[in-house]
């Protein structure tokens, strides 16, 4: 009998570096990325400084160390491989989603970090003492140069860790020919500010940790961000009142669905991964879509007028949640389900907060939601919206009459055929007759829909069979 022979089986560290740069492409990725990372350390606060030659990002936030952060691996580790690593040897071990064991994390994968070289050759992190400097096309065993304890790397002053990321403006270095990467754009500085005003308003929604980012320019301070809660109000304020946006959150959960999906994938979902669920509703104003979060947002656009947020299973590159047929698919679809059942179930709460005409403009954004579903063939789980809505508007005072009350869509409340005829509401109103209030006649498909059929003489009383006038 032969001795059997083997052969070495690796794997082209920079071509795959390269690959997942590609799927973290845009700054807005790349803001995202390294805020999460911020909110799971855990961090307070955290400032993005661009300046001239290169992004600098603070926060109070402290890496943790084992005993040894020099070691091949990490001491807390040891043999048992259910305890999550320390955070620098986490840093040294690309891929690992270490962060799938830690409570209170968001992070899972171990490659959002990987978005920054869409910048930089070059990384820098300085947290507790330790400054390091990544240079990834050199070998395995001499990609993090240590800095030694020079005058130049003392760091003592900062406020918690710091990364340094250098703009790569050289598209003919080592790194970025490997990584097939171009370099950092001529205006990276404004584009870079405006991703930061555009994405860190809705960035922030749904943080755990962070309450407050400061963009600075050259040092100096341009924006300011702050997170506040009061009870289920959130206010996102930007330093000028009038730029506050304000967001009521109703909140739910798939608790015994999570535990049922559980049993039937066992070792598959962590127990870390939460069961509740967030609906962002503004306050002001209307969204045209509400984006899926997963902490932070997503690349997926819903058609619904509200933000969800969940403990989703995204995409490796978290732009997307997955939707196919497997038990992460499952999950995602439970915790949409609950969303929508904890829309429905805010209904007489919300005909109170957003006022009648916002009300119903949302009802018929769901509506309007659900038949686009069955006409473009998306995933059901969209129509449920739709659906759990519309039994609620069926028991709950959700239309509002022209003499200032809620009444039931069953209480023989008339709807005038005829705009025109609103000139007789006085004298209806005289006779006993309820009407529908004017500002909802944009609205009478979805009125009628969700309503039990009757008639009166000068209008027809809300019909969940009659057809549009």
């Amino acid at each position: 009998m032969t001795n059997p022979v083997f052969l070495s089986r690796s794997i082209d560290y920079l071509g795959d570096l390269g690959a997942k740069l590609r799927d973290l492409q845009g700054f807005g990725t790349l803001a995202h990325e390294l805020i999460q990372n911020a909110d799971d350390a855990p961090a307070r606060w955290m400032s993005f400084d661009i300046r001239q030659d290169a992004l600098v990002l603070d926060n109070d936030g402290v890496f943790s160390g084992c005993e040894d952060i020099m070691a091949s691996e990490c001491g807390w580790r040891g043999k048992d491989i259910d305890v999550h690593r320390c955070d620098f040897h986490r840093f040294r071990l690309i891929g690992s989603g270490d962060k799938r064991l830690q409570e209170g994390t968001t992070g899972a994968f171990g490659i959002g970090f990987i978005s920054v070289y869409q910048l930089t050759d070059q990384p820098e992190l300085i947290s507790t003492g330790h400054h390091w400097t990544l240079r990834e096309e050199r070998s395995e065993a001499e990609r993090i140069e240590v800095c030694g304890g020079s005058p130049h790397c003392d760091r003592s002053d900062l406020p918690g860790t710091r990364f340094i990321f250098p703009f790569a403006r050289d598209e003919q270095t080592p790194l970025r020919r490997a990584l097939k990467a171009e370099p950092a754009p001529k205006n990276v500085t404004t584009r870079l500010l405006e991703e930061l005003e555009k994405s860190l308003p809705v960035a922030m929604l749904f943080l755990k940790n962070l309450s407050k980012i400061e963009v600075r320019y050259n040092g100096r301070v341009r924006r300011t961000y702050e997170r506040v809660m009061v009870g289920d109000r959130l206010i996102i304020s930007q330093g000028d009142s009038a730029d506050d946006r304000e967001w009521h959150l109703l909140r739910g959960n798939f608790e015994d669905a999570a535990v049922e999906l559980r049993d039937r994938h066992p070792g598959r979902i962590e127990d870390k991964r939460s069961s509740d669920v967030v609906v962002a509703l503004p306050i002001q104003g209307e969204l045209r879509t509400g984006m899926l979060c997963a902490c932070l947002p997503t690349e997926e656009s819903t058609g619904l007028p509200f933000h969800v947020n969940a403990d989703f299973f995204p995409s490796n590159d978290r732009k997307h949640v997955i939707l196919g047929d497997d038990y992460q698919s499952h999950w995602n679809r439970m915790a949409l389900l609950a969303a929508a059942n904890t829309v429905a179930e805010a209904t007489s709460q919300m005909t109170k907060m957003l006022g009648p005409k916002r009300f119903w403009h949302l009802a018929s954004n769901l509506s309007a939601l659900a038949q686009n579903v069955r006409r473009d063939g998306r995933d059901g789980v969209w129509e449920k919206f739709w659906i759990a809505l519309e039994a609620a508007l069926r028991k709950e005072a959700v239309v509002f009459t022209s003499s200032g009350t809620w009444t039931n869509t069953d209480s023989g409340v008339v709807l005038l055929l005829q705009r025109e005829e609103s000139v007789n509401i006085a004298v209806l109103e005289g006779l006993g007759i309820k009407l529908v209030a004017e500002e909802l006649r944009p609205y009478q498909w979805e009125l009628y829909t969700c309503a039990h059929q009757r008639t009166a003489r000068s209008g027809r009383s809300l019909s969940s069979n009659a057809s549009r006038t």
